[in-house]
């Protein structure tokens, strides 16, 4: 009798440490996906203020060069430089010169926050993964604790009838 007792709880422990095994890799397979997207995250923020900084230099050469074919225009028409047109229509390119390389700055800025949130978000996932899988383990003892208890009582009741 008592070596079906010891089978039994060794069938017992065996079942929950093999659980919590399993549990403990999926779990540390879940943190390690949720690391790796926030690095992911991280990269494609940065991307996104690269590709910000390459529009907004694309705007400048832009408007640089209609600046100057305006300049070379005017030139030629016999425009005073220092005519009211004149100042009117550089004036025009500049301003939306400048709204265009704010406007590529500001819609960097948005995806680069959008990607940081994310990664944020994935490294509370991470957090709250690292936490699950000490539970985990705590678990796993007490379960196993618990179903090795009965067993013993299931075993002791036997023998007492």
């Amino acid at each position: 009798m008592c070596s079906v007792t010891a089978a039994s709880i060794a069938a017992v422990v065996g079942s929950a440490i093999s659980g919590g095994v399993q549990n403990e890799r999926n779990l540390k397979a879940q943190g390690a996906a949720a690391a790796e997207n926030a690095s992911r995250m991280d990269a494609a923020r940065a991307d996104a203020q690269f590709r910000g900084n390459v529009a907004a230099g694309q705007v400048q050469q832009q408007y640089g060069a209609a600046e100057a074919a305006q300049r070379t225009a005017m030139a030629s028409s016999g425009l005073a430089a220092g005519s009211g047109s004149y100042q009117g229509i550089l004036s025009g390119t500049a301003q939306a010169k400048s709204y265009e390389e704010a406007n590529s700055y500001a819609n960097a800025a948005r995806e680069a926050l959008g990607y940081s949130r994310e990664a944020a978000d994935y490294r509370a996932q991470q957090k709250a993964i690292d936490k699950e899988r000490i539970w985990n383990v705590a678990n796993t003892l007490v379960g196993g604790s618990s179903q090795v208890a009965s067993v013993w009582n299931q075993q002791k009741a036997r023998k007492g009838n």
